[in-house]
């Protein structure tokens, strides 16, 4: 089962995100992919407290920031990609990354995950809705991202945007019994 969860920064989409993952896991291991950089203090701060709040959750971590398809993982996991904006960044602009293959390698990182998993959640903000005109680096992050988010909303049994905490259920189950009533 793959299901994205996407929202505007601080919308609740990684709590909501781990919830659900905890579940659907059932009896497999949980995991989570932290794709974050750890570049200057604040980014180091943010990933000490991202581990501090999963610490009690039974999540294992997995720290990768590249080739997230090369990732080995425990048969039968549940596993939560966090996520997808910061990965794509990271492909694009790390030394190391995939450069201009990044849609490419990311997205076939991400099938090939989440053929070896039996659950993989798939996060990420949506950076690409502001109206706001940047330089052509960023442009091409943002069209790159966009392309990612609509091949990954293709692929899921499952897709939600998060709204000021809010789920809103796009494609799934969910979605259907909400759009019945």
């Amino acid at each position: 089962m793959l299901a994205f969860v996407f929202g505007g920064c601080r919308s609740g989409k990684s709590g909501f995100a781990e919830q659900l993952l905890q579940g659907y896991a059932g009896s497999c291991e949980l995991g989570y992919v932290a794709t974050m950089w750890p570049a200057g203090d604040d980014a180091k701060a943010r990933i000490e407290r991202h581990r501090m709040l999963r610490a009690d959750k039974g999540f294992t971590s997995y720290e990768r920031y590249f080739d997230v398809g090369g990732l080995e993982l425990p048969a039968n996991s549940a596993v939560m990609l966090e996520c997808l904006s910061t990965l794509v960044a990271n492909e694009m602009f790390q030394p190391g990354g995939a450069g201009g293959d990044t849609f490419k390698v990311t997205l076939d990182g991400i099938r090939r995950l989440a053929s070896r998993t039996t659950h993989l959640i798939v996060v990420s903000s949506n950076l690409t809705s502001d109206g706001v005109c940047y330089d052509a680096s960023t442009q091409e992050y943002q069209r790159t991202l966009a392309a990612l988010m609509g091949e990954i909303t293709a692929l899921s049994d499952t897709v939600i945007e998060m709204v000021c905490g809010i789920p809103i259920h796009l494609k799934g189950a969910a979605a259907c019994r909400s759009s019945v009533a």
